[in-house]
């Protein structure tokens, strides 16, 4: 998942949340955290206010979701372990042929499973309340199978509560997924060209064809016959550039002969 998000899609993200945090949300909700949802607290602890990773990755899939309730904008955004427990678990009950309602009165038989959010999904004005508004969505993991759930809060029946992956893991690669498309799709940075005079003095000190003088170093010294090797003809750019080197200060000793310092300079002329 590092890999994935790359420096920028980490940075957006909030620190790990500690084992104090985690211990005080487990409190909070009266029930451990999934053991899913404990090892994603402890990789990052939400995302922060400006940042629009999750948003992005999800908006697709949520769109068609959200459009049929409302059509109000909206935002995603990974949940702190602090909202978390403001917003509390959710119970949903759970048949054997999978069908859930949230009412325990027209549960019957089915089984009472805790579900953990994790994720909302909130009209744009209510960014800023307390999580858990009746109109806010919750990506949430259940405490039976680790699935996870997309339910409308306010939706007492929850008819509408879906199951959008088999597992916590599934959910995140949708957002490394998209972060890898992000990636990709961005200009590859220019690379770096240094220029002939750098090359050149590299190629003669890493030969050892000459030495420089005590305090010089190669870039200094790659300055000085930069507008050498761009005299025309290149004749005359190697006799400047070997004059440079026998006479110049900068230059504490020349190892090889005039023949193969013209054989050198003549692979770099600009």
């Amino acid at each position: 998942m590092d890999e994935a998000l790359g420096h920028e899609g980490r940075s957006s993200l909030r620190p790990a949340a500690t084992a104090k945090q985690i211990a005080a949300t487990a409190a909070a909700l009266e029930m451990p955290l999934p053991p899913t949802l404990r090892d994603l607290y402890e990789w990052h602890d939400g995302e922060t206010p400006s940042s629009t990773l999750f948003h992005d990755a999800l908006e697709a899939e949520v769109a068609v979701t959200w459009g049929a309730f409302s059509d109000a904008p909206y935002t995603i955004s990974f949940m702190s372990l602090d909202d978390v427990a403001r917003a509390g678990v959710t119970n949903l009950y759970m048949t054997d042929d999978g069908d859930v309602v949230r009412s325990a009165v027209e549960a019957g038989d089915a089984e009472q499973v805790g579900v953990v959010p994790f994720v909302w999904i909130r009209r744009r004005s209510n960014v800023g309340g307390e999580p858990g508004e009746d109109d806010d969505w919750f990506y949430a993991v259940d405490t039976r199978r680790g699935a996870v759930w997309l339910f409308e809060v306010g939706n007492e029946n929850l008819e509408g509560a879906l199951e959008e992956a088999p597992n916590l893991g599934k959910l995140l690669e949708k957002v490394a997924a998209h972060a890898r498309r992000v990636a990709a799709a961005k200009p590859k940075a220019a690379p770096v060209v240094e220029a002939p005079s750098v090359l050149c003095f590299k190629f003669l000190l890493d030969r050892k064809l000459v030495e420089l003088a005590e305090g010089i170093s190669p870039a200094q010294a790659a300055e000085r016959i930069a507008p050498l090797l761009a005299a025309r003809p290149p004749k005359r750019a190697v006799r400047a550039v070997l004059e440079h080197l026998s006479e110049d200060d900068s230059i504490a000793e020349v190892f090889a002969d005039d023949d193969v310092l013209a054989r050198v300079v003549s692979e770099f002329l600009e």
